[in-house]
């Protein structure tokens, strides 16, 4: 038997960083992290809002030069085809402005309370029910965690609805 670290094992290097498991560095690393997820969040759903509104707008001037071509015979059954489509996208735009409101009242929501944490006394009597709530919301990851899955499942859907609404599915 040798002498091994107990920390090391087949599956971790040899040796951690020596700031690894400071609270300050995992902080930096969480906020980074965040960060890039709800750029990801709000560039996906922004992207995909504009794709949709496009491609309406492309399957709507395709419509009215169809309907130039076939004559008022085929009027009520694209308009239908076309109300149809309308409904769904606006579904899924409805879900995509969802997705990012999550992410917006959730970054507020954080950037408040760290403000309120970073400024707040010392002095536990003086805090206000803010710095409170402050304090105990900054401790609730699983509200983070619970939003940011959330937006992904809206965008998610979102995302089946349009290509359904559009008719890029077999």
């Amino acid at each position: 038997m040798t002498d091994a670290d107990p920390k090391t094992t087949a599956a971790t290097p040899e040796k951690l960083p020596e700031d690894y498991h400071e609270k300050a560095v995992y902080l930096a690393r969480y906020s980074e992290h965040n960060a890039r997820l709800q750029t990801w969040i709000g560039g996906y759903g922004a992207g995909l809002a504009s794709l949709l509104v496009y491609q309406f707008r492309t399957a709507v001037g395709d419509t009215r030069e169809l309907w130039r071509n076939k004559g008022p015979k085929a009027d009520a059954a694209l308009n239908a085809v076309l109300a149809e489509m309308h409904y769904e996208l606006s579904c899924s735009l409805r879900l995509i402005a969802a997705a990012i409101a999550i992410q917006v009242v959730l970054l507020a929501l954080n950037k408040s309370t760290q403000f309120a944490q970073a400024h707040m006394s010392d002095q536990q009597i003086d805090w206000s029910p803010w710095d409170k709530f402050s304090i105990w919301f900054s401790d609730k990851y699983w509200f983070d965690a619970l939003c940011d899955i959330a937006s992904i499942c809206l965008l998610a859907t979102a995302t089946v609805f349009g290509i359904e609404a559009l008719g890029l599915t077999p």
